[in-house]
C-alpha cells in the first residue's frame, strides 16, 4: 500500500549561504512534504541547489529562513545521537580509506546506538550483516575497499546507512561515477529499500533518462523553484523540457528519450518496420539525414532476413543493397553530391 502520511516537511525554507552578515539564497520559499516508502529524485541543472539543499535537509549547513520538521519535530530540535537515529547521509566513496574492509565501513552505521568505546552486541553486528546481504555485498565482506570496484563501494555506503537504521536516507549523487549497468542496479536498489523497508530515500541526480524510470517522485528545481510531482506528470505537463529551454536538447515523451534537434542536410524515403525501422530512422537523423516522402532525394527499403537485415538504397536510379548501416550512409552522401 502507497504510504500518505507525511513524515518530513519542509514550510516556506529558504537554503543558501551567509556570507559577510548577508544571506545568498540559493532557493527560496521551499514547500515540500515526503512520506515513508517514497523513492525521491533531486534533478536540476548544475548550480541549481541540489547540494545545498541536501546539506541544509542532513544539517550539515543552516537553513536561512523557515523550517524542516521531521515526524511532526523541528529539525533544530534533535540533538546529535537523535539526528544520527533519524537520518543518514551517503557522500562519495573517496570518504573510505583504501585499506578498510568492507565489513568495517559498514560497522560505523552503528555507532549512533553503542557507548563510549564503541562496543558492539550482538544486534548489532545482525543489524551489519543484514545490511550487507540487503545491498548484495555480503560475500565482500572481508575485501578492502581498494579491491573493489566503484559501483560496489557505492553499496558498501548504503550498507552503512542501511547499518545505523534511520527513516531518511540522503544521498548526493550515488551515480556520477558508475557506468550504466551500475547506475540502474544502484537505483533499483534504492527503491527497493525504500518500499520494502518504508524509508524515505532523496538522492540527486543528473541521470534524468533512469531517474524518469525508477524515482517515486521528483523535486524538480527550475529557476529557483522546486516543483514535486510523479515523474509520469511531469513528463505530461512537459516540465522536464524546461531544464532544455536554451539548449538542442528536448525530452521525446513518446519515444521516452532525450535526443537532439538537429538540422538535415537532405531527406529521404524509409521503409520498413518495428526495431529496424526505428533504429535506421535513429541512424539517419543523428548523420543530418530526414525522412520525408514528399520532398526525398532518394529511398531506403529494410529488407529483414530471419534476424538479420539489409538496406536496400535507392539515389538518382542507382540502387545498392548493403548489410552495413555506415557503409550505405556513406553510399547515400556521396552520390546525393553527385
Amino acid at each position: 500500500m502507497v504510504n500518505t502520511e507525511s513524515h518530513i516537511d519542509l514550510k516556506n525554507l529558504s537554503v543558501g549561504y551567509r556570507l559577510r552578515g548577508h544571506n545568498r539564497v540559493v532557493i527560496p520559499n521551499i514547500n515540500l512534504r515526503a512520506a515513508k516508502g517514497t523513492l525521491i529524485a533531486l534533478v536540476g541543472s548544475n548550480g541549481s541547489g541540489k547540494s545545498t539543499l541536501l546539506r541544509t535537509l542532513v544539517g550539515l549547513q543552516p537553513a536561512l529562513s523557515g523550517e524542516i520538521t521531521i515526524g511532526n519535530k523541528p529539525l533544530g530540535n534533535f540533538n546529535r545521537p537523535e539526528l544520527a537515529q533519524t537520518l543518514s547521509f551517503v557522500g562519495t566513496h573517496y570518504d573510505m580509506h583504501a585499506m578498510m574492509r568492507v565489513h568495517q565501513v559498514v560497522s560505523y552505521g552503528r555507532y549512533p546506538y553503542t557507548n563510549m568505546v564503541g562496543t558492539m552486541k550482538d544486534y548489532d553486528r545482525h543489524i551489519i550483516r543484514k545490511a550487507m546481504h540487503d545491498t548484495g555485498i555480503f560475500h565482500l565482506r572481508d575485501a578492502f575497499i581498494s579491491e573493489i570496484s566503484d559501483g560496489e563501494k557505492q553499496r558498501v555506503l548504503i550498507a552503512r546507512s542501511l547499518a545505523q537504521d534511520t527513516d531518511i536516507i540522503l544521498l548526493d549523487e550515488p551515480t556520477a561515477y558508475l557506468d550504466v549497468k551500475n547506475k540502474f542496479e544502484v537505483l533499483h536498489l534504492l527503491g527497493r529499500l525504500a518500499h520494502e523497508k518504508q524509508k524515505i530515500i532523496i538522492f540527486s541526480s543528473h541521470d534524468l533518462q533512469i531517474v524518469l524510470g525508477t524515482a517515486d517522485l521528483l523535486w524538480f528545481i527550475d529557476r529557483k523553484c522546486i516543483i514535486q510531482g510523479m515523474p509520469e506528470e511531469l513528463v505530461l505537463r512537459n516540465k522536464i523540457n524546461e531544464l532544455f529551454r536554451h539548449s538542442e536538447v528536448y525530452f521525446d515523451a513518446e519515444e521516452n528519450e532525450f535526443k537532439i534537434n538537429r538540422k538535415h542536410h537532405f531527406d529521404i524515403s524509409l521503409e520498413g518496420n518495428g526495431i529496424f525501422y526505428k533504429w535506421t530512422q535513429k541512424a539517419l537523423n543523428r548523420m543530418h539525414i530526414g525522412i520525408n516522402n514528399q520532398d526525398a532525394i532518394g529511398s531506403i527499403k529494410i529488407v529483414e532476413k530471419q534476424k538479420d537485415v539489409n538496406w536496400k538504397a535507392t539515389i538518382k536510379n542507382q540502387s545498392k543493397t548493403f548489410e552495413s548501416l555506415q557503409e550505405m550512409i556513406a553510399w547515400i552522401y556521396r552520390h546525393q553530391k553527385t
